[in-house]
């Protein structure tokens, strides 16, 4: 994990030392104003950390009903994404995704997870790194923007069927597609919507019959009201169909709270998020627990 930090803190000072000596203008940043929808200027960049602990405890079945599991799952997700604009019009970067897993006793702590244990419950790898573009298709829609990421699966065996090891992550090629768009409300409030088609493309060969081939299409709203230039308030609501046979094969959703805060303003923000699932099918009925950092220059 420090050599990880390492190597991201080499490359954001490489790009910094680039951006100071380059000719390009860099503006003042107003980090309200960059919403996942706006991209970057030109030589700016951005750094995000990203901490998600999902836990539980119960799930619930094919017909949605709520059932009650005798041991606790918990799944640590540490997703660093890194951002350059080239242009008004253009950015690229990559990200590098960090998780752990760790089931225990439906009596355990979630913070357990967090020795990061390597034994027949417990496991960390990287899960994924890849490259991503974010561009803004119509000019006169700057609040429309399509970010794509690839991410290589780099741990072996990430669903555990060979290893010993507990399922991390999907033992796939994932391509992730965001579309993103935001609609401000007056000065204080904001709407911003994602649809985002995954495709899983599985690494090793399926039983017959079983495709190598999977999607989902999350679909997310989320309200914000910005309480101050420095801090602000959001819920969220995500519904995240994966299909399959029958048609959809899983799905969930998950409501949520979370605040933002900028602890050095124009340049690191802070954020906090609670949520729940409370409706699925085939699927986890947990909780996530997430805090995250993004560095803006």
């Amino acid at each position: 994990m420090k050599k990880i930090i390492l190597v991201l803190l080499s490359i954001i000072y490489a790009t910094n030392g680039f951006s100071q000596s380059d000719s390009t203008e860099i503006v003042d940043i107003n980090m309200q104003d960059y919403s996942p929808s706006v991209l970057l200027g030109k030589g700016n960049w951005e750094y995000k950390l990203f901490n998600n602990l999902y836990t539980q405890t119960a799930n619930f079945d094919a017909n949605g009903n709520r059932q009650q599991n005798a041991n606790r799952a918990n799944y640590f997700s540490a997703i660093n994404q890194f951002l350059y604009g080239v242009s008004p019009t253009l950015n690229v970067g990559f990200d590098l995704w960090v998780k752990s897993v760790h089931n225990g006793t439906a009596e355990s702590s979630a913070l357990d997870l967090f020795a990061f244990p390597n034994d027949a419950n417990s496991r960390t790898a990287i899960s994924g790194f890849g490259p991503k573009i974010k561009f803004a298709p119509f000019k006169n829609l700057t609040k429309l923007s399509l970010q794509s990421t690839f991410l290589i699966p780099v741990a072996t065996d990430l669903e555990g069927k060979t290893n010993g090891q507990p399922y991390l992550s999907d033992d796939s090629y994932i391509w992730i597609n965001q579309f993103f768009y935001d609609q401000p409300i007056g000065t204080k409030f904001q709407l911003f919507f994602q649809v985002a088609p995954w495709f899983y493309f599985k690494r090793q060969p399926q039983a017959a019959g079983v495709s190598r081939v999977a999607f989902s299409n999350p679909v997310s709203v989320f309200f914000s009201y910005y309480a101050t230039d420095r801090i602000s308030f959001y819920v969220q609501n995500e519904y995240w169909p994966s299909f399959g046979t029958p048609f959809i094969s899983s799905a969930f959703l998950q409501n949520g709270i979370g605040m933002k805060y900028q602890l050095i303003k124009g340049l690191l923000e802070a954020e906090a998020l609670y949520t729940k699932f409370t409706v699925g099918k085939n699927a986890g009925a947990g909780e996530t627990f997430n805090v995250g950092f993004r560095l803006i220059h």
